[in-house]
């Protein structure tokens, strides 16, 4: 309240408070004329509350108690004093200051309280201040930053009614005020306290596993502290974090080897703020190592959540697999750790299941599969026939015939190791130019690789026996310059009597072979007239060359042997001969039968 002010008028003086609350009780004291005959009633009336009234004693004195209403509007009031006696008045003005009180006295930032207050301006803006001697604003700060961000307006009587929320500042003491344009209401004491939480958990109900990280936030510590970690009131070694300057921290924990249920979590910064517990729940889970591999790896599996001293089965793919230790039992506080082997099986996702009979969990290894090829093929770099092709594959099925196909011709084959693991050689086969399959498969995983097989033909024959045009005796030799091909050559040899080969007397093959004799059977009738030979290349991927440029030659025999000549004198002369042949028959048989006319003359 502010000092008592002292009035005077003539005989009249009074006195009271300069400033009060909603709700206080004032004292209006002061001395006046007394009468005994006529009684000197003061009247006290304040503006905007009400009028009071008291007799002045035999001394001379008066004095009235007032309540001020708790509803009373805030701002300057005037207080009439008057004397029914004298009708002498005086006057003063009564400061009504507002105030606030919250229904919190601690709290943890983000928590809400309300705030309700009186003695306020009607119909004013109000701010709400929250502040220390270090964090936050007050309404005598250069800039004041008030905590509310919607506006507030008292009611018509001066009232107040919001709430606040805690703010994120370190722990500590701090005041609330609240503010209208005349007046700053006295200061509400409230104490920010420490606290954690667990974002995940808050709008959901989440079950943890062992190896789990778990989101923690902090707020209302000491800023500049490093706050550590208690779980189930033991301490959590290797998880530590910083406070900021607002006192707040966010780190993650990687939740350790629990037993099935809800566990208490609480933070300590090393000023000896700790946190209220908070909680989380731990579920049943397995945690393998690796997660992913080919048969035969060796997994670690461990778990957490089971019941106590209780046996645990693992099952792959719902069958049983053997472990080490051959007896899992889990410990007391539900935990386990084994290893077996991946078993053969498809590639992909496997379920491993462990289980204590009550209580199980899931988690998935993925089989992998791989196969290689020693080459690798394309149209700008095909292979070729007789080409060596080395796979090699690991993860198939352990104890497995794998077996090689190109195309759909069987290879090779191999049995694959306790770890799927396989390698078989084989050569390309003849095949055709273009994209062939190479096939491994164990019956249950299959791995294809596409070959390409060369397509470039041969170059064309170059023909070096018999000349164009000679006479060769028989058996007729045919010769031609090698050619060479990593698949191979193959020639082809025609033989035939019309330039244009429409019609092919003899047709021979040969492997790799530039000569060909003819056989004894295979003699050409020496008839005189020429015969055309021609050989083309093909290589094993039956890429076929053109065919050479056909040769002449004819068949040797005495009269092949002759000059030319000779034909022309034989021609001339045939004639003649024949002409004295047939006089010389004619009169043979002419003269007889003259003979045997003369006789029958006889």
């Amino acid at each position: 309240m502010l000092p008592f002010s002292y009035l005077s008028a003539a005989t009249l003086t009074f006195n009271l408070p300069g400033s009060a609350f909603p709700g206080d009780t004032i004292t209006v004291s002061g001395t006046a004329d007394y009468q005994s005959a006529n009684p000197n009633m003061i009247s006290i009336s304040i503006t905007g509350i009400g009028t009071y009234y008291t007799l002045v004693s035999s001394n001379g004195k008066f004095s009235s108690s007032i309540i001020i209403p708790p509803d009373a509007a805030g701002g300057e009031h005037s207080v009439q004093i008057s004397s029914s006696l004298t009708h002498e008045s005086s006057s003063a003005l009564l400061n009504i200051m507002p105030q606030i009180f919250i229904t919190a006295s601690s709290g943890r930032p983000g928590d809400m309280f309300s705030v309700s207050g009186a003695g306020f301006l009607p119909n004013e803006s109000v701010e709400l201040f929250f502040y220390n001697a270090t964090y936050g604003s007050s309404p005598g700060s250069i800039n004041p930053s008030p905590i509310n961000t919607t506006s507030l307006i008292s009611t018509a009587s001066g009232g107040l009614n919001s709430y606040i929320t805690v703010p994120k500042y370190p722990q500590g003491a701090y005041s609330i005020v609240a503010s209208d344009k005349r007046n700053t209401s006295a200061p509400a004491n409230f104490t920010v306290t420490s606290s954690i939480a667990l974002p995940e958990t808050l709008d959901t109900i989440k079950i943890f596993s062992e190896g789990d990280q778990l989101l923690v936030t902090g707020a209302g510590f000491a800023a500049g502290s490093i706050v550590t970690f208690k779980i189930d009131n033991v301490n959590l070694t290797g998880f530590n974090a910083a406070v900021l300057s607002d006192g707040c921290f966010s780190t993650s924990i990687t939740i350790p080897a629990l037993s099935r249920g809800y566990h208490n979590i609480v933070a300590s910064d090393s000023a000896r703020n700790t946190s209220a517990a908070v909680s989380f729940i731990l579920g049943t889970s397995i945690r393998m190592t690796p997660v992913s591999g080919t048969a035969g790896t060796v997994i670690t599996i461990k778990g957490s959540g089971f019941n106590g001293v209780q046996l645990i089965q693992i099952t792959y793919d719902d069958k049983a697999v053997t472990t080490t230790p051959a007896v899992i039992t889990s410990a007391a506080n539900g935990t386990f750790s084994a290893t077996f082997t991946v078993p053969g099986a498809l590639e992909g996702n496997h379920a491993v299941i462990a289980s204590d009979g009550t209580n199980s969990s899931v988690a998935y290894f993925t089989s992998t599969l791989t196969a290689t090829i020693n080459l690798i093929t394309d149209v700008t770099l095909p292979g070729y026939v007789g080409q060596e092709i080395i796979v090699e594959g690991k993860g198939f099925n352990p104890g497995a015939t794998v077996t090689a196909k190109y195309d759909a011709t069987s290879v090779g084959s191999a049995t694959a190791s306790n770890t799927g693991a396989f390698t078989i050689k084989f050569k390309a086969r003849s095949s055709t130019a273009g994209v062939h399959v190479i096939t491994v498969s164990d019956g249950v995983n299959t791995r294809t690789f596409p070959y390409y097989m060369e397509c470039t033909p041969p170059l064309v024959p170059v023909l070096i026996a018999p000349l164009d045009g000679t006479a060769i005796k028989q058996p007729v030799v045919f010769e031609w310059q090698a050619l060479s091909d990593p698949s191979g050559v193959i020639y082809t040899l025609q033989i035939s009597q019309d330039p244009t080969f429409s019609s092919i007397l003899i047709e021979k093959r040969l492997i790799d072979t530039p000569t060909c004799v003819m056989d004894v059977f295979e003699k050409l009738p020496a008839n005189g007239r020429p015969y055309f030979w021609r050989v083309s290349a093909t290589d094993g991927a039956g890429n076929a060359s053109i065919a050479s440029t056909p040769r002449s030659f004819i068949i040797w025999s005495i009269w092949t042997s002759l000059p030319s000549p000779f034909f022309f004198f034989i021609g001339a002369i045939a004639p003649l001969f024949l002409a004295g042949t047939g006089f010389l028959l004619l009169r043979r048989f002419s003269i007889p039968r003259a003979r045997r006319d003369d006789t029958q003359d006889t």
